[in-house]
């Protein structure tokens, strides 16, 4: 470095976009974003493109919305799936005959319904007590003496 000059700092200074500005203004919800946008996890800019590399860093709210709103929509998705895995369904238990794809279908099905409705429980697990009784003890329970009536 010569003596006498100042040393040349760059600094990048990042400018926060029109679509940031409305977010961070509350004027974009995340209802509002677009599905890449959701899954991307980056906004467009105002022309509905995604230029340069994505952030290394977004604020926690905006990351938290992303993933809430990708997991209401994949929901929705499996929600909007159940007719067809219901036809499937029921198109394989009428078949006479399996064809080659239909075991990949039938599980693609149960995923859906397991996905929306909930798994089926394979295992069940009771816990009780016994308290051994006599025959004459129940008995005594259950039967009432009745007065006779004069």
């Amino acid at each position: 470095m010569v003596e006498g000059r100042k040393s040349a700092q760059v600094k990048r200074v990042r400018t926060i976009s029109p679509r940031m500005k409305a977010w961070m203004a509350g004027e974009i919800k995340p209802e509002d974003l677009t599905d890449d946008e959701v899954f991307k996890m980056q906004l467009m800019d105002s022309d509905g493109h995604f230029r340069g590399r994505p952030p290394g860093m977004i604020p926690r709210e905006l990351a938290l919305a992303f993933r809430s709103e990708a997991q209401k929509r994949l929901q929705n998705w499996f929600v909007e799936q159940i007719p067809n895995a219901q036809r499937a369904y029921l198109e394989i238990m009428k078949a006479r005959v399996l064809n080659p794809g239909d075991t990949a279908k039938l599980r693609a099905a149960e995923g859906v319904f397991e996905r929306v409705i909930g798994k089926v429980a394979t295992n069940m697990e009771v816990h009780a007590t016994h308290e051994a009784r006599t025959y004459e003890d129940v008995l005594e329970e259950v039967l009432v003496e009745i007065p006779e009536e004069d």
